[in-house]
């Protein structure tokens, strides 16, 4: 008796039109797209919506057999939309199934590659309802930057997405490493919202080793608590958490619980878009720009054999009919398509003039509500589970997944669900543009601690985001040691308390307002030490001592000295 592995080589070798069994070593890539003929067969077509069909079909190339699965929209139709599905949280993952039927959708596809086995997160960009759930982690098997989306005219882009964004601390602006990342590079900060999910923020910094590694809460724009380590757990919904690696946990550390803290960030993309993008996925391998085939070459080589496959094209001079496709693979009737030039020539065939690889494999799965159903099916062949074509068929598993796209179908022409305003407040879904979250205005210490000798007055190094009156407070052990007003910002400025200090440790507090009635605040130690014997240390000149520099507008100021000390 033949075992499974053996009677499945011997039938595809039987088969016309089927290929033989190979592993799935990584093939290169020939240049140019190879003039190899296709035919397609069992071609059937439904209509699961007006301005959405289903093609279904085998391809036959060489010894190759593929069966397809297309699902063409039209988006410049008012009852038809596509957006990103997900879980609800950017750390998990569902299965197409269930996230198509939750949000209402008519059919879809899975997604973007992920961190599987760890976070769960997606690589890429990852864009829904207008909202920002993610920003690409270039440290991930991918890269990342390979996007794919709809921008609110309805038309469908390709091309690298990107990220910025900074920081507003109350010791001045610092950079923002991105949005929800599962990677952190090193000396960054990222930042964390409760799109994040309830899994911990551990594998962010996993690479810091046994580098400083620091978390601060920030509800409302203020921080609410600092830690070492990373957390675990939701982030509220009317906050953030930044976390952060060597220099950027020196950055955090400085914050004390009452600071000031906001953000703002956005994601870019390699050319400027007409309109703000809907929705965005992330992509493994570009397949056709501009109408003609591109030779790739991805940071994660998919020019594999025998591999099923997922991509997402836009047609048309418009760029609005979306194509979503499914190739099923590691099954004895179709074996997937053996290379990425393959999958390339059947997206230009579909009349693609933009195309991305998505992820493939045993996520590859195509949803879609048939005629008459009240919820979707599975359409294609999964092949998650079992060992492929060399041990036996794969058994046909619904892999879960991060995220997915879905095309939505209105008659009275409503959008598809909105994803939800972002976390903490901001952007609002469907507008696309960059995000702010916390404080608007910040001001504060530009040092983490200060230490001075006794018999000086402090000389205390501030920041101000916008001009600002500020009411510092020096407490000691004995209570309030002195209180003093000064003005300073925008921008760094150096103040000077109106008496000495004896020696001991004091907390330094300052609430910033400014004419407009914004307010921010901010602390920070203060250690005073014993002066040196023989008196008091000796006046300095013009530049420094007691002369009392009071910093107007980027710096420039004028000095007030003690009497004798000019």
């Amino acid at each position: 008796m033949l075992r499974l592995g053996t009677a499945a080589a011997v039938l595809l070798a039987l088969l016309p039109g089927t290929a033989t069994a190979q592993s799935d070593t990584n093939l290169p890539i020939p240049p140019g797209l190879p003039p190899s003929p296709a035919t397609d067969i069992e071609r059937t077509q439904t209509t699961l919506a007006p301005g959405l069909e289903l093609e279904e079909f085998t391809r036959l190339v060489g010894n190759e057999r593929a069966r397809v699965h297309v699902l063409r929209a039209d988006l410049s139709s008012p009852a038809i939309t596509a957006d990103l599905l997900f879980p609800g949280a950017v750390a998990a993952r569902e299965k197409m199934t269930v996230m198509a039927d939750r949000a209402g959708a008519f059919a879809g596809v899975n997604g973007d590659f992920f961190d599987s086995g760890d976070s769960e997160v997606p690589n890429g960009t990852a864009i829904a309802g207008g909202e920002l759930l993610k920003s690409f982690d270039d440290d991930s098997e991918t890269g990342g930057v390979r996007t794919a989306g709809i921008v609110a005219d309805e038309s469908g882009r390709v091309g690298d997405a990107g990220f910025t964004g900074s920081l507003a601390l109350p010791s001045g602006p610092g950079p923002l490493a991105g949005v929800n990342r599962f990677r952190l590079p090193a000396d960054g900060v990222g930042l964390y919202t409760n799109r994040w999910g309830e899994r911990a923020r551990e594998r962010p910094v996993e690479k810091a080793g046994s580098a400083p590694v620091r978390s601060a809460l920030v509800r409302n724009g203020v921080v609410e608590s600092v830690q070492d380590g990373p957390r675990s757990g939701l982030i509220p919904g009317d906050g953030f958490e930044l976390l952060g690696r060597e220099a950027g946990a020196e950055r955090l550390a400085a914050l004390q619980p009452g600071s000031s803290v906001g953000a703002a960030f956005a994601p870019t993309f390699q050319f400027p878009l007409p309109t703000p993008f809907k929705f965005a996925v992330g992509g493994v391998a570009y397949l056709v720009r501009d109408g003609r085939f591109i030779e790739d070459t991805p940071k994660e080589n998919v020019n594999r054999p025998f591999y099923p496959r997922t991509g997402i094209g836009f047609a048309g001079a418009d760029r609005r009919t979306l194509l979503l496709v499914v190739v099923d693979g590691r099954q004895v009737m179709t074996t997937g398509m053996s290379r990425t030039n393959d999958f390339a020539k059947l997206m230009l065939d579909l009349g693609a003039v933009e195309a991305l690889h998505l992820d493939g494999g045993g996520s590859a799965t195509m949803v879609a509500r048939q005629p008459g159903a009240s919820s979707v099916s599975l359409i294609n062949q999964t092949s998650d589970g079992g060992e492929g074509v060399e041990a036996g068929p794969r058994q046909s598993v619904e892999r879960t997944v991060p995220n997915g796209i879905g095309i939505f179908y209105d008659a009275a022409g409503r959008p598809g669900p909105a994803a939800g305003a972002p976390a903490g407040g901001g952007g609002a879904p469907g507008s696309g543009g960059p995000v702010e979250l916390g404080a608007r205005f910040t001001a504060g210490f530009a040092r983490a601690r200060y230490s001075m000798r006794a018999g000086r007055r402090p000389r205390l190094s501030v920041f101000a985001s916008e001009r600002a009156r500020l009411r510092f407070a020096v407490r000691g052990a004995d209570g309030l040691a002195t209180r003093f007003v000064r003005r300073a910002g925008p921008g760094a400025a150096t103040v000077t308390a109106p008496r000495a200090l004896r020696p001991g440790r004091y907390g330094l507090s300052v609430v910033a307002r400014t004419a407009g009635g914004a307010e921010a605040r901010d602390a920070a130690p203060l250690v005073v030490r014993r002066g040196p014997a023989g008196g008091s240390p000796r006046r300095r000149g013009r530049s420094g001592g007691d002369c009392n520099r009071f910093a107007q507008g980027g710096g420039n100021g004028r000095y007030r000295c003690q009497r004798g000390n000019r």
